[in-house]
């Protein structure tokens, strides 16, 4: 009946502030201020300590300074693992780009593929995958190897692995860099190859597994099955290998 909306008899006025030139003189209006400041203090220590941040169809308006100074800020000491931007306009992109100081994000034109990306990144993880799941997964690995190859990433192995338990499925890369330059710096590259690949692959950092040559699991499963420098396609299952429980895998490579 035209009455203002109301909680618990008490008037709710909303507050917004839209991404316009005088901004600052909403922010310091006494009643804007006390709300506002709070939430924007708790932002900035939420940017300032992320590891990963999705940016979804915001453009960062050119006239939304305080918004941008607080994106520089935040990520002028905080250095993100992983950006994920939802937006089909390039100039929108590169702005989030510069403002979280991160060259290769993920891109995603629009929120449907995000969805289904996010899903499939979920799922992936799990250990009770249908058959078309792992199908999927199987032909998602074989797409990052033959990025880490066109990168000219020195793969000496590469496979996926469950792990026993809720560990769920792993993706393994092996690489003669880790012993020259460390496991962290190494899955860093090979994140930011993943980062890069066009459309997205729908396999998430966190199931990405690193380690050296002189790893046990690596050396026993090479022992089991030794393949050539291609990408070959081979599923070992229910075998115990060194010691090794083998529950299930996939092997690109092991040379």
């Amino acid at each position: 009946m035209n009455r203002p909306p109301d909680f618990e008899g008490w008037v709710i006025d909303p507050l917004l502030i839209t991404p316009v030139l005088d901004k600052e003189a909403l922010f310091n209006d006494p009643l804007y201020n006390r709300v506002f400041a709070p939430l924007w203090s708790k932002a900035a220590e939420a940017l300032g300590s992320c590891n990963k941040l999705v940016i979804i169809g915001y453009s960062f308006s050119p006239t939304d300074f305080r918004t941008k100074k607080l994106f520089l800020e935040a990520f002028a000491t905080n250095e993100l693992k992983e950006l994920i931007i939802v937006n089909p306009n390039p100039t929108a992109i590169e702005r989030a780009k510069e403002l979280c100081h991160f060259e290769h994000p993920v891109i995603f034109q629009d929120l449907a593929s995000y969805v289904r990306s996010a899903h499939q990144s979920h799922h992936e993880l799990s250990v009770f995958l249908s058959n078309d799941e792992l199908v999927t997964t199987f032909q998602e690995g074989k797409r990052l190897v033959e990025a880490l190859d066109k990168a000219q990433f020195e793969l000496t192995g590469a496979f996926w692995f469950l792990l026993p338990g809720p560990g769920g499925w792993k993706l393994v890369l092996v690489s003669s860099l880790v012993d020259s330059r460390g496991s962290e710096e190494v899955a860093l590259r090979a994140q930011e190859i993943l980062s890069s690949i066009q459309p997205p692959i729908g396999i998430g950092r966190s199931a990405l597994v690193v380690v050296s040559p002189s790893d046990q699991l690596f050396n026993a499963m090479r022992r089991f099955l030794r393949t050539g420098p291609g990408i070959s396609a081979a599923r070992v299952t229910g075998s115990t290998i060194d010691g090794f429980l083998i529950e299930d895998s996939y092997i690109y490579r092991t040379l």
